[in-house]
Formats: structure tokens, C-alpha cells, sequence
């Protein structure tokens, strides 16, 4: 008679340690012992979802931290009283960045699409390897780019038209860069002043708040410039079966530094009497993960490097 045993299932844990950035899987291999991945097509890009905001964070907490010298480029780009369509303005975006492409050809960045509360849409740029460039040149370029909505670009201080508004800063500091991609660039939809909702078609499409036109599908609220000149972080990574000890281990050690990570800039925040309201929310959603046969996490952390040898240590004291 033959074994019809069953074998215990395994499962195997996959980690990812890069820049700052650690994020882990458990996959469960069942009888087959081959792990079943869910996919999809993509529907209509309606808004900018959390899980899109979460994979922007993720990419940028995966670059490698600006070496001594280094300068990145925030850089704002918006349009006057009249705004050409969604359609339109992401073309004004990548003729703009094709003249950049001619100045900078080593250079890479992210870009993120946002709307202000009157509807017009304007663009956040986050610039890596990119030579000084005069301010005064690069609304040139863009005044160039847009060409008739810029006679309606009033300087504030000149009072001169033609003059797109840009802002351009630099940044030689990782958290300052982040600090800016979380409150500008990859800010949730809520906190732009725009109403995505109100707005928003069954198909897809956003209506202008002031005119009620039409201006069409938004598309991708945000991407990536030369995405393989970007600095990305060396990554780390390993696969070990049958290790959930370890994996528990590592994330309750996760958690901790969480915790108290928050629980500093909370403290912080207050003694200079800022708000921390999200910050008190992301204190009680640590530790929240998924748990289950298909499981993991990711975090955000100083130095990813320092956390995988920490992992490797837990899988030796699981054995």
C-alpha cells in the first residue's frame, strides 16, 4: 500500500537589505514546494494609492546616501492661471527632461505628478547627478517647454509674465531629501488641497473644479528618469527554509526599533511644538504585519547592511 503521508509544509524566508531599507517574505511551499505568486492586469490609475505611495518610499529608501560633496536637486515646476490638460502636461514633462537629458546625459532622477486645490497640475523632481544649472536657465527651458501657458506665469516680484514659477534647492543630506519626498512628492492625495473624489469619473477621468472640463486620465503620478543611472544602495539578500524562529526573532527586533524610533521623534516634535498626530497613528500601526502562510514586512531603517547581519545571526541561533 503506498505512503499517502503528507509532508509537513515548509516555507522559505526571503530578505532584501538595501540602502534603508529591509523588507521580508515568507513564502509557503506546500506539497509542491514551489511558492504560488497572485498577479493581474493593471486597472485605470484613478489616484495616488498608498501602495503607490509605499513603492515611491520604498525606491527611495533603497538609494545609496549622498557621498561627501555630492548634491541632489529638488526641483518644482508649475504652470500660471490657465494649465493644459493631464495628457498634456506629462508631455511638457518629458520634452523637459529630454533638453535636460542634453545638458546632464549622466543624470537620473524621480518624478512625481500632483495637483493643487484649483486643479492644476505641477510636477516634483528629485535630481541625481545633475551639474549646477543657473535657476534663471531652467525656467527659461521651461517657459520654452510649455509655450503659450507661460504668458499667463506672472513673476510675483516683477510682475513680469512669462515667467513659470520654479524652485530649485539643493540637498546634501539623505534625510533632508527624504524629508522632502514625504512631504512633497510622495505627500497622500489628502494632503495636496485637491479632492481626488469629487472629481473623479467612473472612467477614470478628472473634471476641472473651476471650469468642470474634462481634463482626461491623470495616468502615473509618479516615475522614474533613467532608472538604471540611478544611485542605488549594493543590496543584499538571502533565501533560508524552514526558519520562522528567526524570522519572528528579527521581526520583533524590527519593531522595537520602530517603537522607539518614533517614540524619540514624537518626544522631539513636541519639546518644539510641532504636530504629531501621523506620528502618534504610524506608533500604533508598528507591528502590525501580515501573518499567515504568505506573509512578510518591510521597514524603514538607518543602515539596511547592519540589519541583515542581524538576520543571519538570528538564523544561526534558530539552528
Amino acid at each position: 500500500m503506498p505512503d499517502l503521508t503528507i509532508e509537513k509544509k515548509s516555507h522559505i524566508v526571503n530578505i532584501t537589505c538595501q540602502g534603508g531599507l529591509v523588507e521580508l517574505h515568507v513564502r509557503n511551499l506546500g506539497v509542491t514546494g514551489k511558492p504560488v505568486y497572485g498577479g493581474g492586469l493593471r486597472g485605470i490609475v484613478k489616484e495616488f494609492s498608498r501602495a503607490s505611495r509605499r513603492n515611491m518610499l520604498k525606491l527611495m529608501a533603497s538609494l545609496e546616501r549622498p557621498k561627501s560633496g555630492e548634491i541632489w536637486v529638488f526641483l518644482t515646476l508649475t504652470y500660471g492661471e490657465v494649465y493644459p490638460a493631464h495628457r498634456e502636461a506629462k508631455r511638457h514633462l518629458d520634452v523637459f527632461l529630454k533638453r535636460l537629458d542634453r545638458i546632464a546625459p549622466g543624470a537620473s532622477g524621480v518624478w512625481r505628478y500632483d495637483l493643487q486645490e484649483r486643479g492644476a497640475g505641477h510636477f516634483h523632481l528629485l535630481l541625481f547627478g545633475l551639474p549646477f544649472i543657473p535657476k534663471s536657465r531652467v525656467q527659461q527651458m521651461w517657459a520654452e517647454v510649455i509655450g503659450d501657458y507661460a504668458q499667463y506665469c506672472i513673476d510675483p516680484r516683477t510682475g513680469e509674465a512669462g515667467r513659470p514659477f520654479t524652485r530649485i534647492e539643493a540637498i546634501s543630506h539623505f534625510k533632508k531629501a527624504m524629508s522632502y519626498v514625504s512631504k512633497y512628492a510622495a505627500a497622500p492625495a489628502s494632503h495636496s488641497g485637491f479632492n481626488y473624489d469629487a472629481y473623479l469619473t467612473v472612467d477614470g477621468n478628472l473634471i476641472d473644479p473651476v471650469t468642470g472640463e474634462n481634463m482626461g486620465t491623470p495616468g502615473r503620478w509618479w516615475g522614474v528618469w533613467h532608472r538604471s543611472l540611478l544611485p542605488m544602495a549594493v543590496e543584499k539578500a538571502a533565501s533560508v527554509s524552514d526558519v520562522l524562529a528567526a524570522f519572528y526573532d528579527f521581526r520583533r527586533s524590527v519593531r522595537a526599533y520602530r517603537q522607539a524610533t518614533l517614540r524619540m521623534r514624537i518626544k522631539e516634535k513636541e519639546r518644539l511644538g510641532f504636530e504629531t498626530k501621523g506620528l502618534k497613528r504610524s506608533l500604533k500601526r508598528v507591528g502590525h504585519w501580515a501573518t499567515g502562510r504568505d506573509c512578510g514586512f518591510f521597514a524603514f531603517v538607518e543602515d539596511a547592511d547592519q540589519w541583515f547581519e542581524h538576520f543571519m545571526d538570528c538564523v544561526m541561533a534558530a539552528d
